[in-house]
């Protein structure tokens, strides 16, 4: 995986060996080389920097891109398997998807943390009746260490289970702790929006590539605007409203602009966007 030297995978990795007070680090997810890369990452801290190799890893059998509840450590297809080698003493394998063939595997004393998109607590909880529950929603930029993430407590869970969450996801971005109920919403807004803004990031470029730019210049300008005026949005603490009147004089560029955007309906859309993917997220966990 391309993760493998990326900073943030390995900020986390680490804070996965040096936090775990357990014999066993599980990974829930619905992905595959972010996964790969974290756990190729936390073993080879354990082995060179803690002199360990203790963990035992459940890994889904047959997963590439997993689907939800799924234990990944590495991919069941062999080509995926590179950077392993035979599969290690502590690596055994669980039926794809099947929550009942780990039930053994976990305790009361594992903390299970679970990032599929619309599942709910309780249905974890079904299938594993024991370990303490904690459920999150993060976001692909915490791949760059600026990530969106929320969380939420579930069955057993403590007050440190939650500040051990915090802490690793605040490794790779920022997090928020928020009722399970609002996790569909969370879905809608952070977790898809990385998608939103590369739309806009796109379509921004294609209006400079419209009006003469070349495409490379239009894009970095494009993307380095956007990150810009986030970055001014987080440290100021001005509502957005402001900033963006801060920009428009009157009868200048900026207006005209923005009038085109009203006239577009941008703000309908990306309400209507977040609203899409939310209600999506509650049809996936069945409610």
């Amino acid at each position: 995986s391309n993760l493998y030297f990326n900073e943030p995978a390995i900020k986390l990795a680490k804070l996965l060996c040096e936090m775990s007070f357990a014999d066993r680090v599980f990974f829930c997810n619905s992905g595959a080389e972010a996964n790969e890369a974290a756990v190729k990452l936390a073993r080879r801290y354990q082995r060179e920097v803690r002199g360990e190799d203790r963990y035992e890893i459940l890994c889904a059998e047959g997963s590439f891109h997993g689907r939800t509840l799924a234990m990944i450590a590495a991919t069941g297809q062999e080509k995926y398997r590179q950077g392993f080698g035979p599969m290690p003493a502590g690596f055994r394998h669980v039926p794809f998807g099947n929550l009942n063939a780990m039930r053994d595997a976990i305790t009361d004393r594992h903390l299970v943390i679970s990032i599929a998109a619309g599942i709910k607590l309780a249905t974890i909880a079904a299938g594993l009746p024991r370990g303490r529950l904690v459920r999150v929603m993060p976001n692909t930029p915490c791949l760059v260490g600026q990530g969106a993430s929320a969380y939420c407590l579930g069955r057993s869970a403590t007050a440190e289970d939650g500040a051990l969450v915090e802490r690793l996801l605040s490794a790779v971005g920022k997090c928020v702790p928020v009722d399970e109920k609002l996790l569909d919403a969370v879905t809608g807004l952070s977790g898809s929006g990385p998608a939103y803004a590369f739309v806009m990031i796109e379509a921004l470029s294609d209006g400079g590539v419209r009006m003469g730019l070349p495409r490379n210049v239009a894009t970095l300008l494009a993307a380095q605007t956007l990150r810009g005026a986030a970055e001014m949005l987080i440290t100021s603490g001005e509502h957005p409203g402001v900033l963006k009147d801060q920009v428009a004089s009157p009868g200048g560029t900026t207006i005209a602009g923005l009038q085109a955007l009203e006239t577009g309906g941008i703000r309908a859309a990306l309400m209507a966007a977040v609203e899409a993917a939310t209600l999506r997220s509650a049809e996936l966990g069945g409610g």
